[in-house]
């Protein structure tokens, strides 16, 4: 049974001057809200949920599960700040066993989707891109879907 992975960028954040503390603007609340609908949509549902610890990428990711009406509990993992070394999540995700979704930022997100699957693009604020593997232990993702 094949295995999929949502990376999700947060939604809009107006600049402030302490990063760590950005908040979603209305429209990032409601592009949040849309990819929500977006992953429904696709009946995409995810058995983990995790994001930086970032307050914009909790409040994208609490949107997301709200959107869904799933109660999946929510892990932090300080391994998705923008400065953060992607590899430490490449080797996490070698061998993930559920539909997993990550909310982080820029540029750390199309570095990790670079090692997963060799392409890079930049994600639009709530971005979405759904990779698969065929199987637990399958180092191979591919990209299935784009909300972009």
């Amino acid at each position: 049974m094949s295995i999929q992975l949502a990376l999700i960028r947060h939604g809009d954040a107006p600049y402030h001057i302490d990063d760590h503390q950005r908040q979603l603007s209305q429209l990032g609340k409601k592009e949040a809200e849309t990819t929500g609908q977006y992953l429904q949509e696709i009946s995409f549902i995810p058995q983990e949920i995790f994001h930086s610890g970032l307050d914009r990428a909790r409040d994208t990711t609490q949107i997301i599960r709200d959107t869904l009406g799933i109660n999946t509990s929510i892990q932090i993992s300080p391994d998705l700040r923008p400065e953060s070394n992607p590899v430490i999540w490449e080797n996490n995700l070698m061998v993930l066993e559920k539909n997993t979704m990550i909310v982080s930022h820029m540029p750390y997100l199309p570095m990790l989707l670079e090692l997963l699957c060799n392409r890079r693009v930049s994600f639009p604020t709530a971005g979405c891109v759904i990779l698969e593997k065929a199987h637990f232990g399958d180092p191979h993702w591919k990209i299935v879907k784009a909300n972009f």
